[in-house]
């Protein structure tokens, strides 16, 4: 899928570049990678090899940053000019999937996902009661939000740089990204500052 982009890129970017991630498992002969495209003539400008499949993708155009999260539980970020690496963490520890991200001029935001066992003894998926949000050039910890309900969706809100957090059951609330309690519970309002986010 595509993430990102729109206007000319910053630190040498190609304008109005795209960044396509495989998502999926890749082709038995093929390897997981990110591509920058140029949208103005559709061209592949360069691949990026990735060590994991990504799960969910963000790019960050004023940090020329890709930031992708797996199903390994790691966050990576790499820089679009140089295709390299440019920093990793597992905010989660152990046992726990990057279900999505955002990011905002200088901040992560993460949610988790982690397995287990139904009452039936089933796998099951259940969403992380905590968001972490991290410095995005270092991924240093900056600070854990509690969402209690499990995030399916969330995203930065850039008018207040608050976070909106939306439930798999369809609950939504803006949240304090400092680590503070909800700022905005009522649903509509948090629904849709999520649609305008995105």
């Amino acid at each position: 899928g595509l993430a990102g982009g729109g206007g000319a890129g910053p630190c040498g970017a190609p304008p109005a570049a795209a960044l396509g991630v495989a998502m999926g498992l890749p082709a038995a002969s093929a390897s997981p990678s990110i591509a920058s495209l140029d949208l103005g003539s559709s061209t592949l400008v360069h691949r990026i090899a990735l060590p994991a499949p990504a799960l969910v993708a963000c790019y960050e155009p004023h940090a020329n940053l890709v930031c992708l999260g797996g199903a390994d539980g790691v966050v990576r970020t790499y820089d679009v000019r140089s295709r390299g690496l440019a920093g990793s963490c597992s905010p989660y520890g152990r046992g726990c999937g990057i279900s999505q991200l955002d990011t905002s001029a200088y901040s992560v935001v993460v949610a988790a996902v982690r397995s287990r066992l139904s009452p039936l003894g089933e796998t099951e998926l259940v969403a992380d009661a905590v968001l972490k949000t991290l410095d995005l050039r270092s991924l240093r910890p900056q600070a854990d939000v509690l969402f209690e309900r499990g995030a399916a969706a969330v995203r930065w809100h850039p008018p207040s740089g608050s976070l909106v957090a939306l439930s798999a059951t369809g609950f939504a609330a803006m949240l304090d990204a400092r680590g503070g309690a909800c700022v905005e519970p009522r649903a509509p309002l948090a629904e849709a500052a999520l649609s305008a986010s995105e």
